[in-house]
C-alpha cells in the first residue's frame, strides 16, 4: 500500500526514540500507515504504529552481517510502499528496495563523511580513508533514491548538489513538532507523482 510508510533504522536505542517519536508519530497523525524495523527492543510506542525488532545475533563476527540480512527480510515482508531509511548501513537495502519498484527516503541524522573525521582514536592520516569512503558510497546511491532529509542547513545544502528533493529537518527536541510536519509535505509529493505519474 502506498499509503503505508516503513522506517528502518540500525541506529542505538536513543535514536530510534527520536525517529519513533519525531517521525513516525507526524506521518500517523497524517493518516500514514507507519511501520518500524529497529534492532533491539523498543519501549513507549504507540498503538498505531506497528514495531518489528531485529535481534542481536550471538556471533559479533557476523552481528553486522546477519543483522542487515535480517532488517532487509523483514523490509520485504512488511510490503510498505515507502521506506525511510536512517543509517549509512542501510544504503545497500535501499538500492534493492527501489529495485522492487519501492519509494526510498533517506534521512541522515549527521554529517557522515565529516563525522569519520573526527575519530580521535584513528590517527589523522587515516580518518580520511573511511570519510572517503562513504561519501562515494551515498554519491553513489542518493540519486536513486527518491529524497533525502538533511538535519541541517550545510547539510542540506551538500545534498542538493545531487538531489532536488531535499528537505531539511532538525533533530532539536524543542523544534520536533514543527520541523516534522516538512515530512508530510515531501511524502504527500511523492504519493502524488507515484500515483498520477508527475513530480
Amino acid at each position: 500500500m502506498i499509503n503505508h510508510v516503513c522506517h528502518l533504522t540500525f541506529r542505538p536505542s536513543d535514536e530510534q526514540h527520536l525517529v519513533l517519536k519525531q517521525e513516525c508519530s507526524v506521518l500517523a497523525d497524517g493518516d500514514f500507515e507507519v511501520s518500524m524495523v529497529a534492532v533491539g527492543a523498543l519501549v513507549g510506542h504507540r498503538e498505531d504504529i506497528h514495531l518489528y525488532n531485529v535481534a542481536f545475533p550471538k556471533s559479533r563476527w557476523l552481528r553486522g552481517r546477519k543483522l542487515l540480512k535480517a532488517i532487509q527480510q523483514k523490509s520485504r515482508e512488511i510490503d510498505a510502499g515507502i521506506y525511510h531509511l536512517h543509517d549509512p548501513a542501510l544504503l545497500g537495502i535501499g538500492k534493492k528496495l527501489k529495485k522492487d519498484g519501492k519509494i526510498v527516503v533517506y534521512s541522515s541524522h549527521r554529517d557522515e563523511p565529516l563525522a569519520r573525521t573526527k575519530k580521535h582514536w584513528l590517527p589523522k592520516f587515516l580518518r580520511k580513508i573511511p570519510a572517503g569512503r562513504i561519501a562515494r558510497k551515498e554519491n553513489r546511491v542518493f540519486y536513486l533514491f527518491d529524497g533525502l532529509v538533511a538535519s541541517s542547513t550545510a547539510l542540506k545544502k551538500r545534498f542538493l548538489a545531487f538531489h532536488s528533493a531535499v528537505v531539511e529537518v532538525s533533530d532539536d527536541p524543542k523544534t520536533w513538532e514543527s520541523e516534522s510536519k516538512k515530512l508530510l509535505v515531501l511524502y504527500r509529493k511523492l504519493v502524488t507523482r507515484e500515483r498520477y505519474g508527475y513530480s
